[in-house]
């Protein structure tokens, strides 16, 4: 059977499990869900801000952005993720990520372990696992089987 994490994510994973998911993953309810959309947010908007050759304004951009997304936006922020045209770094692998998870833990926490770019693999890891172990800590243990 293969293994979902690697190995040096496993110690990760128990010192999660172990200090009540204490790593940097806030409580669901502190993240600001309005069911209203703010004028012009969309995949486009979203699009637009990560296009932005300044990494300045895109991390400003996505910081704004965000927050204001209702959760229903988690498949175009995958969707963006994903999108190789992108020239994502860090930061925005980082953010974006993180606004997935903290709506779809196990999708997100799955891709960052098995689909998002090596390079960024180990932070994108981190930001969405303590999301994934907070709503399901079975799952992600069976997982990790």
């Amino acid at each position: 059977m293969k293994m979902l994490l690697p190995y040096r994510l496993g110690a990760t994973l128990c010192v999660l499990a172990l200090a009540g998911c204490d790593a940097g993953a806030p409580p669901r309810a502190a993240l600001p869900e309005s069911d209203e959309r703010p004028a012009g947010t969309s995949a486009a908007t979203l699009i637009a801000v990560l296009r932005d050759e300044d990494p300045y304004a895109r991390a400003r951009g996505l910081g704004a952005l965000l927050p204001t997304l209702p959760p229903d936006a988690a498949p175009e922020v995958a969707e963006a993720l994903r999108d190789p045209t992108l020239n994502l770094g860090g930061v925005e692998y980082e953010l974006l990520a993180r606004f997935w998870a903290s709506h779809e833990p196990e999708e997100a926490a799955r891709w960052a372990v098995e689909g998002s770019p090596p390079f960024y693999r180990d932070s994108v890891v981190t930001v969405t696992l303590p999301y994934w172990v907070e709503a399901d800590l079975q799952a992600v243990l069976v997982a990790n089987g």
